[in-house]
């Protein structure tokens, strides 16, 4: 097995953050790292001078490569006895991506590169930024692997057939004084690294594993060579022997990893009224999708009415009435400029797309979309489809050429009666869309009845967790200091709040009203608040505030790549523990590395670990030295770095159960009450 890292930056590019590139810092990388092959890859450049010299300087194969801003990212690997040709293209790449907004395209790719079968290609396929889906189909056949950011999108990728086979790698940048080093490798089952062997290799995820003896059930997790479980890991040790420190360390090593760390006691409520408050907060917070999700509808309806200015309507049909009533009085005094038709022609009225436009964009995603393909083509046609779109389009055009000679129409209608109207003495009949005056009248009172019931009373359930609830309660606004709430507490809402039993009144209140977004309006017409219930129904007390926040954090951890825990013991007692927290940590760890620091046997021992961490301080000379036991949980010795021993049976029964007299005291104890 032999241990590499394919993407490693010694040049600070526009691409990259500041950084100074120190080859006494890349020798140690590898020295300390013990890597047997790196790859140097930076943004869109390739130094030969540099390469030249750091192959000379550096203890393990060097391969030249470059990471190519090609819509998304990508590393491409050159054999080392082809440096004229890859110096030659690379300065191609360099002219061509100028900036970090710029890229080029496959075309381009394949033009300075020529036959892609002569490199090692490796996409980002689960690491920001992704290579562009159709950059990475037109690319199928000569990828060879793909690069992912974390250990669990590892594991993902490596149990997913249809996937390339995944690599991890640092994307270490060589920077003077860095003395930490990110812990993220490939193994792969080889024997003497070359370039035709490994570009076979790197295709065969059988060969490709974390860690050197125990395939991908374990991964170095610190740059001293520290291995952990991919699964469900326990720390123990007494106190200040290092257990956070050891956690801290794994974040820091983590680098770009996302990382979920609920610390000791951070969920523990600190005064009842302040919890209660941030509970609510945060619980609210957690749900704004589901709030945005059920107002879905009614934003469209006041949408809708936004523009609506019934004030203005009222005021344009009366002048209209006037003017009608005072031309037809005023009929026998016509002048030869009012007698005439256009002076008192209406314009003609537009078509509206919008629906057209819909129906278009409708079928244009059934025609193209690719998810859900082999249902739509069970049930629908695709030529029918096509056809659909094709007469669709062509009704469009017909419509939208309507729609503009009627605009050149009323263009020249207007000027026409302009110039009629300042050569008549006759004032002319304002004009009216009585149609769009009723159909808007007709709105608001939609508008209106829709929002009395939006403000009635209704409760439901919108998620649970583990016995919780959390149920979601709609009603009417209680007061003004509700509206000011929605509005993150700015802007004063006492004017506004004596219109809410008005919908429309109470919307242009809200428009005259400087403080509120106008994409926030329809948050203000009905209250959406949540309470987390019990198994019971009840309202949470302040103790089961915090086991919901615990378990909402532990559930939350799916979108992190790893889950650390310190000491939940601390907060909660063992019924709750061995009861609820202990099956979703095990679930979670199917999939993601999760570690637990504990000193208690619920945690430590009930939970069946895959593999243990015992931590413990020893003062030499002075000075505090800090070594990491490791081991299965069956194991009869746990072992450091430095291949001492020590035996588990004594880590675990100090540990989690006090020691051997106080322990085999509480089973004796049990037992006569028992009997």
């Amino acid at each position: 097995m032999k241990k590499i890292d394919l993407h490693v930056h010694t040049v600070c590019t526009i691409s990259d953050p500041a950084f100074e590139f120190s080859l006494d810092t890349l020798k140690c990388y590898v020295e300390t790292t013990r890597l047997d092959c790196i790859a140097i890859t930076n943004h869109n450049v390739f130094r030969r001078q540099q390469f030249t010299k750091i192959v000379d300087s550096i203890d393990c194969t060097v391969l030249p490569g470059i990471e190519v801003d090609l819509e998304g990212g990508i590393s491409l690997l050159s054999p080392p006895n082809s440096l004229d040709k890859f110096e030659n293209s690379c300065t191609l790449v360099e002219k061509d991506i100028p900036d970090s907004n710029t890229s080029i395209t496959y075309e381009r790719f394949t033009e300075i590169f020529g036959d892609l079968n002569e490199y090692i290609l490796i996409p980002h396929i689960e690491k920001s930024p992704s290579l562009n889906r159709n950059t990475l189909r037109k690319l199928e056949g000569y990828i060879d692997c793909g690069e992912v950011q974390s250990v669990k999108k590892f594991l993902y990728a490596i149990n997913q057939k249809s996937t390339y086979a995944p690599v991890l790698f640092s994307d270490f940048r060589a920077k003077k004084g860095t003395i930490t080093f990110p812990p993220r490798f490939t193994y792969v089952d080889i024997g003497d690294v070359d370039f035709v062997t490994l570009k076979q290799l790197l295709r065969d995820r059988d060969r490709l594993s974390l860690s050197e003896d125990e395939g991908n059930k374990f991964f170095q997790v610190l740059d001293n060579g520290l291995q952990i479980s991919t699964g469900l890991n326990v720390i123990l040790g007494q106190r200040s022997s290092g257990k956070s420190y050891t956690l801290d360390k794994i974040v820091e090593n983590a680098n770009e990893d996302k990382i979920k760390y609920i610390k000791q006691f951070e969920l523990l409520e600190k005064s009842d009224s302040d919890d209660e408050s941030r509970f609510q907060s945060k619980v609210k917070d957690s749900k704004k999708s589901y709030i945005d999700e059920y107002l879905k509808e009614f934003k469209a309806v006041v949408d809708d009415v936004v523009d609506i200015d019934l004030d203005y309507s009222s005021k344009t049909v009366d002048s209209y009435l006037t003017s009608l009533k005072k031309f037809a009085f005023n009929k026998d005094r016509h002048d030869s400029f009012s007698a005439t038709k256009m002076f008192s022609e209406v314009q003609f009225k537009t078509q509206n797309l919008k629906p057209l436009e819909d129906l278009l964009a409708a079928t244009r995603l059934l025609i193209e979309n690719q998810t859900y393909r082999s249902t739509i083509d069970k049930n629908v046609n695709i030529s029918g489809l096509k056809s659909l779109f094709i007469d669709l389009a062509k009704e469009y055009q017909h419509q939208y050429k309507i729609n503009a000679q009627k605009i050149f129409v009323n263009s020249i209608i207007k000027d026409t009666k302009a110039h009629l109207n300042v050569r008549s003495a006759t004032d002319p009949v304002s004009e009216v869309d009585l149609y769009s005056v009723a159909i808007d009248k007709m709105k608001v009172d939609k508008f209106s009845m829709i929002t009395e019931y939006l403000k009635h009373e209704k409760s439901e359930t919108v998620d649970t967790l583990q016995g919780f609830s959390v149920v979601a309660k709609k009603a009417a606004f209680k007061g003004a200091s509700g509206l000011r709430e929605v509005n993150r507490n700015i802007g004063s809402f006492m004017s506004v709040y004596e219109n809410y039993e008005k919908p429309y009144k109470f919307l242009r209140s809200l428009i005259s009203n400087d403080s509120v977004s106008e994409s926030d309006y329809y948050k203000f017409f009905c209250n959406i608040s949540y309470e987390v219930q019990n198994a019971l129904g009840d309202k949470v007390s302040g103790g089961e505030r915090s086991e919901y926040r615990l378990l909402q954090s532990i559930d939350d951890a799916h979108k992190y790549d790893m889950l650390l825990i310190d000491e939940p013991e601390s907060s909660f007692d063992n019924v709750f523990l061995l009861g609820k927290v202990n099956q979703l940590i095990k679930d979670l760890s199917k999939h993601m590395p999760v570690i637990i620091v504990t000193h208690n046997s619920t945690v430590g021992a009930s939970i069946k670990p895959d593999y243990l961490l015992f931590t413990q301080k020893q003062v030499v000379d002075g000075k505090s030295k800090f070594s990491v036991f490791t081991g299965r949980p069956n194991d009869k010795e746990l072992t450091d770095l430095d291949n001492n021993k020590h035996p588990n049976y004594e880590v675990l029964i100090n540990c989690l159960e006090a020691g051997e007299v106080p322990y085999k005291g509480r089973g004796e104890s049990y037992d006569a009450l028992k009997n």
